[in-house]
């Protein structure tokens, strides 16, 4: 008997669920060396200095496209908070193929059709209806960090081409990750289904203009995702051997598209971790965070921070100002995973250029 089906998982409501149900590759010599080659090309391609001369034609396209400006980033910029009453969003599981990093693709779950999933941004107070439809192909279902509610209900597993609407008032300050916790849930959000929400104190926090979502994650390839696309590996998530990681889903998106900010004034970060395994040490070069607020409490903080992780699950609010214009940058502190694409750009004042670890 496979090792694997000697521990199905259990879902919240109980169910179990066969390896077959969850799509987990079939083990061989085969799929073996893929995963291997998956990890050595996404490492090559995600030296962020150079591109290879022997890389192959489509990468060296994807590259040259993302570099000229074709290529769209996830938009980092905080939205505004929802109005009215009542702060109402929809968010739909949809199957995609995606691209995780220059001609990368993976066959990824989604939430409305991208990884992350929409950022959702209300007021502390305010009270939030979340309408949950499943046009997947499996049961999902959608955890929020920021409810207080009766979870084995709140966050039940929904079949394919049903709905749920999870209600809650938004008590709590700070950000705050979302994902689908169906069995297992390591697989489910390493397919790309994680999000965050912001909820803005009723008191405010110092003000800025410039405010940024990051919301760290790690893929886990089947192949090189390069000739085909590839799946989850849920054999190295659970050995948390990540090939990718990111900010917002996509290796390295600010490293040529950078975030800008002026000097002198304070810019505030919102980096949540939707993992599904790995911390995130959040670090800014070139200077020293003013405020670290940790999860939702936003009446003390932590001043004066070089470095600070962020669990997987939780989320942090980082103040910081930069006193000279310049090219600055964030990366994920584990220099391995900046390596594999947890880093980005900061541009203060008219510079142009790039930061890179």
């Amino acid at each position: 008997m496979d090792a694997r089906a000697q521990r199905e998982p259990e879902g919240l409501n109980g169910a179990r669920l066969h390896p077959s149900a969850i799509q987990l590759p079939a083990k061989s010599r085969r799929s073996v060396l893929l995963g291997g080659l998956g990890a050595l090309s996404a490492g090559a391609l995600l030296r962020p200095s150079r591109s290879s001369a022997a890389a192959p034609d489509g990468l060296r396209r994807a590259e040259r496209a993302q570099r000229s400006g074709s290529f769209v980033p996830f938009p980092a910029r905080l939205p505004a908070p929802v109005g009215g009453a009542v702060a109402r969003f929809s968010i739909t599981v949809e199957d995609r193929t995606i691209e995780i990093a220059p001609g990368v693709r993976i066959r990824a779950w989604t939430f409305n059709g991208r990884v992350p999933g929409p950022v959702l941004h209300v007021r502390q107070g305010q009270p939030v209806e979340v309408t949950f439809h499943n046009r997947g192909t499996m049961a999902h279902s959608f955890d929020l960090h920021a409810a207080r509610v009766a979870a084995g209900t709140a966050f039940r597993d929904i079949q394919p081409g049903k709905s749920m609407t999870l209600a809650f008032t938004a008590h709590d300050p700070g950000v705050f990750v979302y994902h689908c916790v169906t069995s297992p849930a390591v697989m489910h959000i390493a397919a790309g289904m994680y999000g965050a929400m912001v909820v803005t104190p009723s008191k405010p926090l110092p003000a800025t203009d410039h405010e940024f979502v990051l919301i760290g994650s790690e893929w886990y390839l089947s192949g090189s995702g390069q000739d085909r696309p590839a799946d989850v590996d849920f054999d190295k998530a659970l050995a948390m051997r990540p090939d990718v990681v990111t900010f917002n889903g996509y290796a390295s998106q600010y490293v040529d598209h950078a975030l800008r900010v002026p000097p002198g004034k304070l810019a505030r970060f919102y980096v949540g971790n939707a993992g599904p395994n790995l911390a995130i040490p959040f670090h800014v070069v070139g200077t020293v965070f003013e405020r670290v607020y940790i999860d939702g409490d936003v009446t003390t903080w932590l001043s004066g921070v070089q470095t600070t992780s962020v669990a997987p699950g939780a989320g942090a609010i980082f103040d910081v100002r930069f006193e000279q214009a310049g090219a600055n940058g964030f990366v994920n502190h584990s220099f391995a995973n900046a390596f594999k694409g947890a880093q980005g750009t900061i541009l203060v004042g008219d510079a142009s250029g790039r930061m890179t670890h």
